[in-house]
């Protein structure tokens, strides 16, 4: 589980990330409806028991795989049923990948969204400031004169 200031942030600013949204109950969840994952194998019962796929750092195991059984794979899921020492790290990468979207680095690398978050509050401060100084130039406010 996360910290409780992380998880906070995490779930303020998830939403915004996502695309394709819907409310489903009492929270905002990434919609992944049949049209989206049929023909994924479906290997777990997921975060709340649908067969969906979302990348969470408190939940880290999707329901279902995030691409679908094509002639690339379907011949390493056999080799992957015997022994691993016999595959390639090139293979147990790529069975990652059909798994997975993204590794736990990459989901935890940063984004470049708190840039945007010091812009606008820099920008909020000096047009305050700005404000400030032409009242105060102009005898609007009076400065303890």
């Amino acid at each position: 589980m996360l910290p409780r200031p992380m998880l906070l942030f995490h779930i303020t600013t998830r939403p915004i990330h996502l695309t394709g949204m819907r409310m489903g109950g009492h929270h905002i969840e990434h919609w992944w409806g049949p049209e989206k994952s049929a023909g994924r194998e479906v290997v777990g019962y997921g975060q709340s028991g649908d067969a969906n796929y979302v990348d969470r750092l408190d939940y880290w195991y999707p329901a279902i795989r995030f691409r679908k059984e094509d002639e690339v794979i379907a011949p390493l899921r056999q080799k992957e049923k015997g022994d691993w020492r016999n595959m390639t790290a090139e293979e147990k990468k790529l069975l990652y990948r059909y798994s997975y979207r993204q590794t736990l680095a990459e989901f935890e690398a940063p984004n470049g969204y708190w840039k945007v978050l010091v812009s606008v509050t820099a920008t909020v401060l000096s047009l305050a400031t700005f404000y400030g100084v032409f009242l105060t130039l102009f005898g609007w406010l009076d400065c303890g004169r």
